[in-house]
């Protein structure tokens, strides 16, 4: 009996001794830390899809660090609003017949998010519906491209 007591006294006295050796880092790294503020300058910079990497980054580097996946949430929302809003806008381009305005704001919609199948879609429906309209391509309607032009 005696001996199940000192049993029990020295893996508990052996418990604390390595749970001293197992700290919790309060802290990011040094690197953790520099992905930290380009995330934060990225977003200032309006850089959305470049935050949203470093912060993924930051998670990954240390998953428990307060914040990172509160801020991954919000860029990834902000990236889905502003470019919901590039095509709301290419949208009301297209229907006016605007081709390139329609188009740079379907790519800034997909730049934001290129996974964005609607954006696609719509690119490919302005160029389909709009075909060229510049003054380089009305030539090559008549026939091709006229020598000495």
């Amino acid at each position: 009996m005696a001996l199940l007591r000192h049993g029990t006294l020295l893996v508990g006295i052996s418990v604390i001794a390595l749970s001293g050796c197992a700290t919790i880092p309060t802290g990011l790294s040094e690197v953790g830390r520099r992905y930290e503020e380009e995330a934060q300058r990225f977003e200032r910079d309006g850089r959305l899809r470049d935050s949203l990497e470093r912060w993924k980054i930051v998670s990954a580097i240390d998953p428990q660090y307060p914040g990172a996946s509160q801020k991954k949430t919000e860029i990834e929302a902000k990236i889905k609003e502003q470019s919901n809003r590039h095509i709301v806008a290419g949208k009301e381009l297209l229907q006016r017949r605007e081709k390139q305005g329609a188009q740079r704001e379907f790519l800034a919609a997909l730049r934001l998010d290129p996974m964005k199948r609607e954006a696609l879609e719509l690119l490919y429906q302005s160029e389909q519906q709009l075909g060229e309209q510049t003054a380089f391509a009305r030539p090559g309607r008549k026939g091709g491209a006229q020598a000495g032009s």
